[in-house]
């Protein structure tokens, strides 16, 4: 078969993929891996997706580490503190993360720490979300 034939053919196939890759991704349909290979998953994992921290609360021991996967189309930050803090963003701050960027944090002194997302902190779903350290058991 001529290689000009089989052009067309291979460009439709194409198009379906890309057309049924955008389709999953809108309805949230994406695999993003929790972890990557490797890495022993050694922390504990906050998703960003339809607009929302999920688990909103996470509880750890002093020393651990959160690691924040955007799981959105849309850009998205973990920026300590609150909306309009002088200190907003001081602790930890993700800059822009696009879909499928991570950003993890390790926590090393007990305390309750809130953050939320720059670009949606209007939105109840990306403020107010906490990270509550525990000390280390000995």
């Amino acid at each position: 078969m001529n290689c000009a034939a089989c052009i067309p053919l291979k460009f439709k196939a194409w198009r379906c993929v890309v057309a049924a890759t955008l389709g999953m991704a809108a309805l949230g349909q994406v695999c993003v891996p929790d972890a990557d290979p490797g890495d022993g998953g050694d922390f504990v994992g906050v998703s960003i997706q339809n607009l929302a921290f999920s688990p909103k609360e996470v509880t750890i021991e002093a020393g651990q580490t959160v690691r924040w996967t955007n799981r959105d189309l849309v850009a998205h930050t973990v920026t300590s503190g609150d909306p309009g803090d002088q200190d907003s963003g001081v602790l930890f701050d993700s800059g822009t993360m696009t879909f499928a960027r991570t950003f993890t944090h390790q926590f090393n002194e007990p305390g309750e720490f809130t953050y939320y997302c720059i670009p949606h902190q209007t939105m109840a779903s990306m403020r107010d979300a906490k990270v509550i350290v525990t000390a280390a058991a000995p």
